[in-house]
């Protein structure tokens, strides 16, 4: 029994690293990103651009944008994956491969 509690807990340590390496990768972003965007708008602004042109310009968000794609990929593999391949797909697997290796070893 307390093999089965110490892979729970394994499992549930690795589940809130990953959340927590979300949190990160989401605060990370908001704060480079605004002040790209920040430092983007000035400058259109100090070329002589009005505020709207500087907001509007497309290369202001592109590094948003692209980054966006990479958060969107890291939405997926913590929250949605899991959810699609269920609680028990991880421990199911494993000892397939183990069952695998098992069988290797005896031919």
């Amino acid at each position: 029994m307390e093999v089965i509690d110490r892979i729970t807990y394994l499992k549930a340590k690795h589940r809130v690293e990953q959340i927590k390496s979300f949190y990160t990768h989401i605060l990370v972003y908001a704060v480079v990103n605004l002040f790209i965007i920040t430092a983007k708008i000035l400058n259109n602004l100090s070329n002589g651009e009005t505020f709207e042109q500087a907001f509007y310009d497309l290369s202001t968000f592109m590094v948003a944008m692209i980054w966006g794609i990479f958060v969107l990929m890291h939405i997926f593999y913590v929250f949605v994956l899991p959810f699609l391949l269920g609680k028990n797909w991880e421990i199911n697997k494993i000892e397939a491969l183990m069952n695998d290796e098992l069988q290797n070893d005896v031919n």
